[in-house]
């Protein structure tokens, strides 16, 4: 595949136009090498076909590989070595630098005409611009052949200017009926024939422009007059002298003005104005009506963005706290009977809702995604009026010139030919400028359209903003609204808790302290009523003292253990810090996923 890339870059332009003809048997060759190469291509898919089967990688490298080839192939013989072979025809003898450039350039605008005969091949034309010529300008013969090509106003088929020592020429053809390929066909006959021309081009300086044109006739008969390129000899302004081509048609208002009023042709001439720019305004006017569907579509109440934007707001305003009343107080049938809790039941409903509000996000994304495709068409649709309205601009400078001319003739009539500037008047001048008048006011619809779609995207860029608020601000906001709501409730559940707690302890306090005035009342009753034996105060304080003296003991005893078990539990304290930290670190990680993953889920 490189070396077949490498050679197809070798042959390319004019360089490679004059080594295939320098010597025929390097196009003969190359021939031949790429036939095998085709055969060996060939082989090889046809072994692929047979064999056993390729992992998908391995398939589509070989497959590749393969095209790759193919298309080297293709470009030496049918882009290559044909170009050769027709600037060859084309050039005949004269095999000059500035020839095999100039008909190159002929080959190239030629078959680009070919590519395009499938839209229309009503008419075509090439034109060349040819400067450094080699023609003697002060040649008898040759200034009678350059007069005997000049004199044709409409600039038809063969006609040559001589322009500031450049040469124009041009060849065109016309036909009704025809086959694909023929009017290229009849202007690479006409070029190879050209005996000026080739003079012209017999030197290696010649550097040659080349405009060429095909033509689906709208309006205007098909003829080669009407046949572009086209040159400015009929503007009878001064200025430089132009060729160019338009996408419209210059009706011989010249032709007009000579045909008689009362003829047939006359009338058959007139009819043609009445179609001029009939196509443009048809076109502009199916573009300014295909864009008017999409806002319709994007804000439709019954379904779409505005729909699911609706059930949103709905759903919220229906989820809303603040809406439900005192959430911590118990549910009641009919407002008398308790049943339930109003708070459990408010989050229960929240939670249901949950599904349904993911699904209304969801349809909210595609609708976004619809107005974002929205806005991709209606620039395509941009671009499609935008070229509508060049070709209108361009019928509107044809038609007023077409004004200007025929107003310029009727009233040179008038001092010679009354009937006949009046017959211009009410026909053709009538009829070009109420035409002038149809394509300035469909121009002003379609300014009107191509800024009424700006408008339209630029709503729909606002809609995405709303859609993507809605799926983000708005959700959160009630999630915050029913986190709030939960906190606050819980919050007077526990105020009420406190409340009711210091009033138990109030009662506490105040019972505790009846009973010490009631209970020390009876014991010192008790006191004053009986004398406690001497015997039993002695012992019960002997026993105190051997009490003592057994705690004194233990503490002495306990000394040793207690240190031990300090030790023992201080180093394990110490040991246990890292296991602590570590497990409170995946605690608070935990923690920020589970938060993370509820926020990405409501929101």
């Amino acid at each position: 595949g490189d070396e077949l890339t490498a050679t197809d870059t070798l042959l390319r332009g004019v360089p490679g136009v004059r080594l295939l003809l320098a010597d025929s048997g390097v196009a003969s060759a190359l021939a031949h090498h790429c036939r095998e190469i085709q055969l060996a291509v060939e082989a090889i898919e046809a072994a692929m076909e047979a064999g056993a089967a390729l992992p998908t990688a391995e398939l589509e490298r070989r497959n590749h590989e393969l095209i790759r080839v193919r298309d080297g192939v293709w470009a030496i013989t049918r882009d290559r070595v044909r170009a050769a072979e027709t600037v060859a025809k084309l050039a005949g003898v004269t095999r000059t630098g500035g020839s095999l450039e100039a008909f190159l350039s002929v080959h190239q605008a030629l078959s680009a005409i070919d590519r395009l005969d499938v839209r229309g091949r009503d008419s075509a034309g090439l034109h060349l611009f040819v400067h450094d010529h080699a023609l003697d300008l002060t040649d008898p013969a040759t200034i009678a052949a350059i007069e005997a090509r000049s004199g044709d106003a409409n600039f038809g088929s063969g006609s040559v200017r001589i322009v500031d020592g450049v040469l124009s020429v041009v060849h065109k053809t016309a036909a009704e009926i025809g086959e694909l390929g023929d009017n290229s066909s009849v202007i690479r006959k006409a070029l190879a024939e050209d005996d000026l021309l080739h003079a012209a081009l017999a030197n290696d300086a010649a550097r040659t422009l080349v405009l060429g044109h095909t033509r689906w006739a709208s309006i205007g008969i098909i003829s080669e007059p009407n046949a572009h390129p086209l040159n400015s000899d009929l503007l009878d302004a001064e200025g430089p002298y132009v060729v160019g081509v338009l996408n419209g048609d210059v009706d011989n208002f010249a032709d007009l003005i000579a045909e008689d009023a009362n003829s047939p042709e006359f009338g058959k001439k007139v009819d043609q104005l009445t179609n001029m720019g009939r196509k443009e305004i048809m076109a502009a006017a199916g573009m300014s009506n295909r864009f008017l569907d999409r806002p319709v579509r994007a804000m439709d109440k019954d379904e779409g963005v505005g729909a699911n934007l609706s059930e949103l707001r709905r759903v919220v305003e229906d989820l809303d706290p603040g809406k439900r009343g005192k959430l911590s107080g118990p549910r009641k049938i009919l407002g008398i009977i308790p049943f339930g809790n109003k708070l459990t039941n408010y989050f229960r409903s929240y939670q249901s809702a949950q599904t349904h509000i993911q699904s209304i996000l969801n349809n909210l994304a595609s609708g976004k995604d619809e107005l974002i495709m929205d806005n991709a068409a209606i620039d395509v649709e941009r671009q499609k009026l935008w070229e509508a309205m060049g070709n209108l601009e361009q019928m509107i400078h044809i038609s007023n010139s077409l004004d200007a001319k025929l107003e310029e003739k009727a009233a040179e009539l008038d001092a010679t030919d009354p009937a006949k500037a009046k017959a211009v008047r009410e026909t053709a001048l009538f009829y070009v400028r109420q035409r002038t008048q149809d394509l300035l006011t469909q121009m002003a619809v379609s300014v009107q359209g191509y800024l009424a779609l700006d408008l339209v995207k630029k709503n729909n860029v606002e809609l995405v903003k709303g859609v993507d608020r809605a799926s983000t601000t708005t959700v959160g906001a009630l999630r915050t609204a029913v986190t709030v709501a939960e906190a606050m409730t819980n919050q007077r559940l526990v105020l009420g808790q406190i409340t009711a707690l210091n009033e138990t302890t109030a009662g506490i306090i105040d019972s505790t302290s009846t009973l010490l005035r009631d209970q020390t009342g009876k014991i010192h009753e008790q006191a004053a009523a009986s004398t406690i034996p001497l015997e039993t105060l002695q012992r019960a304080f002997q026993n105190i003292y051997d009490t003592m003296d057994e705690v004194d003991s233990f503490k002495l005893r306990a000394l040793d253990s207690m240190k031990q078990t300090v030790t023992l539990l201080t180093d394990e304290v110490e040991k246990s810090k890292g296991y602590i930290a570590r497990a409170e670190g995946q605690s608070q990680a935990q923690k920020q996923v589970a938060e993370s993953s509820l926020l990405s889920i409501e929101g």
